[in-house]
């Protein structure tokens, strides 16, 4: 589960947005692969710790 650890790392770090899709173009490095939620704005997960 190496993703939701980097996820939950990210969140609660600064710049998030940026450093999220960093991790995209590498998790994903074929735009095509990368789900759609993740494009473009942050990732669903942050409402998750409302």
């Amino acid at each position: 589960h190496f993703l939701i650890k980097q996820q939950k790392t990210l969140i609660h770090g600064k710049n998030t947005k940026i450093e999220w899709e960093k991790e995209m173009e590498v998790l994903y490095s074929d735009p095509k692969q990368r789900p759609k939620r993740m494009s473009r704005r942050k990732p669903e997960l942050d409402h998750v710790h409302d």
